[in-house]
């Protein structure tokens, strides 16, 4: 797939005298109609598979690459991509096809996310990476800017972020409707945790260990611990409930308030423990002000499971009767009332009586992996590209980084990505890649 063909490109070529045939660019600037967008899949089973379902349902997309660490998933993908070319190791994939490549997506535990990510990016090419975008706060910053100067169309896989529930409790606080927000209350049904490392086995013949550990420091293979699941949990490759839930729960949080980075964090909860992240607690994020909020404000977050307690109290929201709260959502505390926002589903305005008549918003819903490829053929934009799911990442991470150190408060200077109050801290804004593994653009 070439460039997509503006109006300047456009005009600079039909000085030149180059004449392009009839229909070939139409009034939006777009690629004619036959033309796809030619797409690598890195992950292919789990969330990856959902992820290459999704995009390649678009019609403008055509799948030529498949690279997957499990033999067996690769296997089933190329039985529906039959022309796929197949790879285990996304380097040597972009060596070899990288003329061939517009975009890919990047759904892998969250360790290899940053490396696979940069890579393509590297290369040229758009970028669909799931949620978080990296592991390390430091990988954010230099992922958000490597796709800055890159110029190509890049979107997280926070695919709630085009749905209507979400768009439209983003409206609802952006038009006042609950007056200015003085804080939020944030919570996921979520207590990811293991019971440390397993014995040390040979990993299976279809599973190619090595390129999953990646970046990672090395460690022995071990069953029902790491693949294709259990990763979340582990230090080293997920980001726990944050990284997970926290992605999406936050979103509409920050993309309404138009949060910038925390000021400040401090978390309520447990140490790590064999190696894994606090599967229970709080973290307390502090916002500056911004045009949506009544001064500075605090969010808080809550995991460990809902029915064991770990959430607000409903009595954050003013109403005669007690109101049942979802499992996972947000609690916006306004100057004239507050909004209860479920996860997946419509935000409801308290007090009710006040808001008997209020007429909700209806900005619909949008494709969030085709507005990705039809971005790709320069037809629109997309909603959470790196320069909005960079920082948001790095405010995610700071939650986990403030998990480490449990009560502990860490003053966050975000233009230098350094803790101010607390220099331990400092020694996990990022990491050392395994040997081996070094990534141009990321490797310090």
């Amino acid at each position: 797939m070439r460039k997509p063909t503006t109006r300047r490109s456009f005009l600079k070529g039909a000085a030149a005298g180059i004449v392009l045939p009839a229909g070939a660019i139409s009034i939006a600037g777009a690629y004619p109609a036959n033309t796809k967008v030619r797409h690598a899949a890195c992950g292919v089973t789990g969330m990856g598979g959902y992820d290459l379902r999704m995009l390649s349902s678009s019609p403008h997309s055509e799948i030529v690459a498949l690279c997957d660490i499990d033999d067996g998933h690769l296997g089933s993908a190329a039985k529906l991509h039959k022309k796929a070319a197949q790879y285990n190791d996304f380097r040597k994939m972009f060596d070899k096809e990288h003329k061939n490549i517009d975009s890919c997506h990047v759904t892998v535990p969250d360790h290899m996310h940053a490396p696979i990510t940069m890579t393509a990016l590297n290369h040229g090419k758009n970028v669909y990476c799931q949620k978080p975008l990296c592991h390390e706060i430091d990988e954010a910053r230099k992922i958000r800017l490597a796709a800055k100067k890159a110029g190509v169309v890049t979107q997280m896989g926070i695919q709630i972020h085009s749905h209507v529930a979400y768009r439209t409790g983003v409206e609802v606080i952006r038009s006042g409707a609950i007056g200015k927000v003085r804080a939020v209350h944030t919570w996921a049904d979520r207590a990811w945790s293991n019971g440390g490392r397993p014995k040390p086995t040979p990993a299976p013949k279809h599973v190619h260990w090595d390129l999953w550990l990646g970046v990672a420091p090395e460690r022995p293979w071990g069953p029902n611990s790491y693949h294709p699941k259990k990763w979340w949990s582990w230090l080293d490759f997920g980001t726990g409930n944050l990284g997970d839930m926290g992605c999406h729960l936050f979103d509409p949080v920050i993309n309404s308030i138009q949060y910038g980075a925390p000021t400040s964090v401090r978390a309520e909860c447990r140490a790590p423990e064999k190696e894994t992240w606090p599967n229970a607690g709080k973290v307390h994020f502090n916002f500056p002000e911004t045009r949506y909020t009544d001064g500075n404000t605090v969010m808080t977050w809550y995991d460990g499971g809902f029915k064991k307690g770990h959430h607000p109290s409903p009595d954050l929201l003013p109403s005669k009767e007690r109101v049942k709260l979802p499992s996972q959502g947000s609690i916006f505390i306004g100057e004239k009332g507050a909004m209860l926002l479920p996860h997946w589903s419509t935000p409801k305005l308290f007090p009710e009586e006040n808001f008997a008549d209020y007429k909700m918003p209806e900005p619909g819903s949008v494709n969030h992996w085709h507005s990705f490829i039809d971005a790709c053929r320069g037809e629109g934009k997309t909603g959470a590209s790196f320069e909005y799911a960079g920082p948001f990442t790095e405010t995610i991470l700071l939650g986990n980084l403030a998990k480490r150190f449990p009560t502990q408060e860490l003053r966050w200077d975000a233009p230098n990505l350094k803790v101010t109050n607390f220099s331990e801290a400092n020694n996990f804004i990022g990491r050392k890649y395994r040997k081996g593994w070094e990534i141009d653009g990321l490797s310090s």
